[in-house]
């Protein structure tokens, strides 16, 4: 492919055409030449890495090992992966959702900011609060756990101190005579 052809200096035509391909909108011209500086920055060996490891044979073989909370966005008019990717993408990390921007391409965050942005901080706050009430759970479960067990060892410390009603224990090893507790007689 072209990608694993390039060399340093990367041409400034590849990536602007690069860059230009991956929307399906127009961007605002001073946010695209920013693009383009910071891409132009980028050395021909991390794009042909960037690139090969994406299309690696295995690469969809470890997506399983995904078990972050995870938002796909993707734009339904992305030159570079279409929708039969993304459902691949879904079903491979367990739990992952996805948001289409319909008429953007493979870079909806630049199409769509602000909604990019509203749905990123939907997804990050229902998450936040998903994680805090798990935890609240947790705790209140580990509280009544440490409760209900400081109760058990206090109840067994009664127990043991008591021996069938008949007085207390000087120790729970001592013999009745050391104790000064009367037997059970049989």
């Amino acid at each position: 492919t072209t990608v694993q052809k390039l060399t340093d200096p990367v041409p400034a035509d590849f990536v602007r055409q690069f860059q230009r391909d991956s929307v399906a909108r127009e961007l605002p011209e001073p946010f695209f030449a920013g693009v383009l500086r910071e891409a132009q920055k980028v050395p021909a060996r991390v794009w042909r890495d960037v690139l090969g490891g994406l299309l690696a044979p295995d690469a969809a073989n470890r997506l399983d090992r995904i078990t972050s909370p995870t938002l796909v966005v993707w734009g339904d008019k992305d030159a570079l992966w279409d929708a039969a990717h993304q459902r691949d993408l879904i079903r491979a990390i367990r739990g992952a959702r996805l948001v289409t921007y319909s008429g953007s391409g493979h870079s909806p965050q630049w199409e769509e900011p602000q909604r990019f942005v509203d749905d990123l901080v939907g997804f990050l706050s229902f998450r936040l609060k998903a994680e805090a009430t798990r935890e609240t759970t947790t705790e209140a479960t580990r509280e009544t756990t440490t409760e209900a067990t400081r109760e058990t060892t206090a109840e067994a410390a009664r127990s043991r101190d008591q021996h069938q009603g008949h007085g207390e224990h000087a120790h729970p090893k001592a013999t009745a005579a050391e104790s000064g507790v009367m037997p059970l007689l049989p």
